[in-house]
């Protein structure tokens, strides 16, 4: 779900700003392997290598970012290259999240491991977007999260995202969208030397707001 309200239309095909709320829930399976140096730690429970540990990853994500819509149109420097019009928006902002980890070890007698936190952080990000008409268009959308948390146990997750959509304007202000996701999330437990990493994909749908 995405609310957007920017300072500009894009019918008026100028530049602007605006702010960007954007909630979205992630949640997939991954096995980490593990060399037999290695170690995972979660919530005072550890798994060593070599082995494989599966992660079942609840991922929350709620951000509030400035957003800077580039417009480029037949009269930029990009005048008889582009068929269609093209804008890329640029965005930065907080992002704040609840990241949920439950993992089964493949070796006997490890005990099951997880944990749920709530992190907050720093995000920044860019999608270009390529409009067939004036209702239909396809965008590609990438972000970087710097999300940690500071107490007895510090922990750190950087989660990188990218989206390939369709999006469907139906009625002015609504859009539909859908496509394939790519996200993966690495959770250091920085007491422990401890990292672990989630990679999800898959298929998504979504509603977005656009004032």
């Amino acid at each position: 779900m995405r609310l957007t309200w920017r300072t500009r239309d894009r019918e008026s095909k100028r530049d602007g700003g605006g702010l960007e709320l954007d909630y979205s829930r992630y949640r997939g399976a991954y096995t980490q392997p593990l060399r037999s140096w290695e170690r995972v730690v979660i919530g005072g429970a550890f798994a060593d290598g070599p082995q494989g540990v599966r992660h079942d990853v609840d991922l929350r994500y709620l951000h509030l970012v400035y957003t800077y819509t580039f417009s480029v149109g037949e009269d930029r420097v990009f005048k008889g290259v582009l068929t269609r019009p093209l804008e890329v928006v640029a965005f930065a902002g907080l992002g704040r999240s609840q990241f949920a980890i439950h993992s089964q070890s493949e070796a006997p007698g490890t005990p099951l491991l997880g944990r749920e936190t709530d992190l907050a952080g720093l995000v920044v990000g860019a999608a270009p977007r390529v409009y067939f008409t004036d209702s239909l268009a396809s965008e590609a959308r990438f972000a970087i999260a710097y999300l940690g948390k500071r107490e007895d146990d510090s922990s750190l997750v950087e989660r990188n995202s990218a989206e390939l959509a369709l999006v469907y304007r139906p009625v002015r202000y609504v859009e539909l969208r859908g496509g394939y996701f790519w996200m993966r999330a690495e959770m250091a437990e920085i007491q422990n030397e401890s990292k672990v990493s989630a990679k999800l994909r898959g298929s998504f749908l979504g509603l977005a707001l656009n004032f």
